[in-house]
């Protein structure tokens, strides 16, 4: 009976690892579909103990019966290596299951050489032998069950609720798919509505193993050399006049998966309000055990937006095509998630200078009208050092359990953002930074997960907002965003520049917003020597940033210690002060107290209480009772701006002449160790 009890649970293993290897690992698979992959991926650990132990029992014993069980536990584990392949590559041919059944047959064999003299000595324990299954089988089952059902432990979807709400748009949406016709996986592109044509991206990425970039190739149908405009688009129909046009594209994921339809709900929505939306198809530079670039393909998904909208170029001028005159190509949005956050400012960069390290050898075309750029949780300064922007709308959305990026880069973005103050057009930065939202949640294809298993499953999904939460709330910024910047009839943005106000309307989480625009007038940014030998400033950067010589310095604030600035004169007593705070010891802060003096010495005070300037940053993402302390990852402190409207602070018992101001006062009142940082003091007219 001892050979049928080994048997039976070698085939139940390996069918596990069957279901698991053909299982997709897209965001909605749900519990069951995690629960086999993490049973799998266990089970991955466990064959290595039992082919130590099957090569020892080899070695001693050579009846039919142990020959028998060894050959079933290599193909068990030969099996479970080639799973590992599944997180990389969709396997969809026998091609590649005879390919990866060879590649893992020298790693089988060699561990299990190793394992005959680690086992030799515990083979001759025949009671350790008839223990050994049933203990590996409970660790599978528990160490499988209970991480993912901790995992799947959410956020009720009416804890954290998008108060704004989230109403379509007056304009009926059509969908329609273009693409080359190349497209092997997606029906939508092997037919597509209309029919683009392909670019070459070679010369843009680095080189890769020839052999992998085959494979790479057989699966996807087409190679690098002719990469097929594809995309996603929803038109407002109903709209008369040219629509502005905003482009979408994705960051990194499996290849396998369609990351451009998991915007379908972003780009219904701004469909709705009047925007002709398209999302682009960059799967083939994602990741991919079979070729993989390691962040060198950011410069080829930068040159694939500018060549969709060559392409759009080319259509609203065709009196043949159904998009003619329905675009406006001077009113361009860029939106760009995790990698494509970084793609959309390169893009933006090779538009507006005409030339680019690297694209020499590149035609590009005469400048679009790219007016804004929306990052979501993007990347920052990995294809190019520090890049700045000048004189263009930026916004960037960061949550705050983002498990796929170390520190915040969209907000190091927007303080290389720039403007002339003589620029006629409003130009507008505003960066969002949200408690509880995470990296894939922008995307509904994605995972919510955050980060690879096994690390995955000990995700804190408890403290992450709900994924349509994230979603309304992305819908709600983006599409206030544009609705202002693209606009041609300029309209105001008072709510992006009373930042609580709008936190507040918007939604019950917790927010924390920057804003600045081209009229603002800065007062002190601490940025300057002359400002950092007298005051006491310290940069809050991330080394990984201090190594781009990306600079960040604020105003140190201890408690009972008064800071003095001198302030300018101004023109209009409709004026706004704004700064951005950060507080490092928010459990100590009691109040900041923000004194104005005119030149008569006469003196007014607000003291706004810690809750308006003191907000929770983030401890952990993973913060569960398994791993509880064990991976930390604390991000920097992030900043919120206030505003103060200098009409507030007239009282009827007391004057101030707001138009002979000379000094600002900040006092910060608490405990001896409280420390709070100021930035960005500024004027908004």
């Amino acid at each position: 009976m001892q050979w049928r009890a080994r048997f039976g649970l070698n085939f139940a293993l390996i069918s596990a690892i069957i279901i698991g290897w053909f299982t997709q690992t897209d965001s909605g698979d749900g519990i069951a579909i995690d629960l086999i992959l993490a049973f799998c991926n266990i089970s991955f650990l466990i064959f290595i103990i039992l082919l130590f132990w099957c090569a020892g029992r080899t070695c001693l014993k050579r009846d039919k019966t142990t020959r028998k069980h060894v050959l079933l536990t290599l193909a068990m584990g030969a099996s479970a290596i080639a799973l590992s392949q599944h997180f990389f590559i969709n396997v969809n041919s026998i091609q590649y299951l005879l390919f990866y059944a060879v590649a893992a047959s020298p790693i089988v064999l060699a561990v299990s050489i190793m394992g005959m003299s680690l086992s030799m000595g515990l083979c001759r324990q025949q009671m350790l032998f008839k223990v050994l299954y049933p203990v590996l089988g409970l660790a599978v089952l528990g160490g499988t069950a209970y991480p993912v059902w901790l995992s799947y432990q959410t956020q009720d979807e009416d804890q954290y609720r998008v108060r704004a709400k989230v109403r379509p748009g007056p304009y009926r949406i059509a969908k329609y798919a273009y693409g080359s016709g190349t497209e092997q996986h997606d029906p939508a592109y092997a037919a597509p509505d209309w029919t683009s044509r392909s670019i070459d991206l070679m010369s843009l990425l680095p080189r890769e193993d020839e052999a992998k970039m085959h494979r790479r190739n057989q699966f996807l149908g087409y190679s690098l050399r002719d990469f097929p405009l594809n995309a996603q688009v929803w038109e407002p129909q109903n709209r008369t006049s040219p629509a502005p046009l905003v482009a979408i594209v994705h960051g990194d994921h499996f290849m396998q998966t369609s990351s451009e339809k998991g915007y379908d709900y972003l780009g219904r929505y701004l469909a709705s309000l009047g925007y002709m939306v398209i999302s682009i198809d960059a799967n083939g530079l994602n990741w991919s055990a079979d070729g993989n670039f390691w962040w060198g393909e950011i410069g080829a998904r930068a040159w694939l937006i500018l060549a969709h909208l060559k392409l759009w170029r080319t259509w609203t001028a065709d009196p043949d095509h159904p998009m003619y005159q329905r675009v406006d190509l001077d009113n361009i949005a860029l939106i760009g998630h995790s990698r494509g956050g970084e793609a959309i400012v390169l893009a933006n960069q090779i538009n507006r200078e005409q030339t680019f390290a690297g694209f020499e050898h590149l035609t590009i075309e005469p400048a679009y009208g790219i007016q804004a750029l929306v990052a979501l949780a993007p990347v920052d300064s990995v294809f190019v050092d520090a890049p700045n922007l000048t004189d263009v709308n930026y916004l960037v959305m960061q949550g705050g359990h983002d498990g796929e990026l170390p520190v915040n880069g969209g907000v190091h973005q927007y303080q290389r953002v720039h403007f002339t103050r003589d620029n006629p057009k409003r130009r507008v930065k505003v960066s969002i930074f949200d408690y509880r939202a995470n990296h894939g949640q922008f995307n509904q294809r994605w995972s919510g997960h955050e980060t690879v298993a096994p690390l995955s499953w000990f995700y804190h999904r408890q403290s992450v907002l709900p994924a349509k939460q994230q979603q309304a709330l992305a819908r709600v910024v983006v599409g206030y965003f544009l609705h202002r910047v693209l606009s041609p009839t300029e309209k105001k943005l008072a709510l992006f520049q009373q930042p609580k106000k709008f936190a507040q309307l918007i939604s019950d989480d917790q927010l924390l917003i920057q804003y600045q625009d081209n009229r603002s007038y800065v007062i002190e940014d601490f940025e300057s020597e002359e400002a950092q030998a007298h005051y006491n400033t310290v940069e809050i950067n991330p080394e990984t940033y201090k190594a781009h010589h990306d600079k960040n310095d604020g105003l140190i604030m201890r408690a009972g210690h008064d800071v003095n600035i001198p302030l300018p004169n101004i023109s209009t007593k409709k004026t706004t002060l704004m700064f951005s705070s950060v507080c490092l010891k928010t459990e100590a802060v009691l109040s900041l107290s923000v004194t104005l003096t005119d030149k008569n010495q006469n003196k007014q005070t607000q003291n706004l209480p810690s809750d308006a300037f003191c907000r929770q940053q983030v401890a952990s993402i993973f913060n569960n009772p398994i791993i509880g302390g064990l991976v930390q990852n604390i991000p920097e402190p992030q900043y919120q701006s206030h505003a103060l409207a200098l009409s507030d602070f007239i009282t009827a018992d007391q004057s101030i002449d707001l138009l002979s101001l000379t000094t600002l006062t900040l006092r910060l009142e608490g405990s001896a160790e409280t420390t709070m940082i100021v930035d960005d003091i500024l004027y908004l007219p």
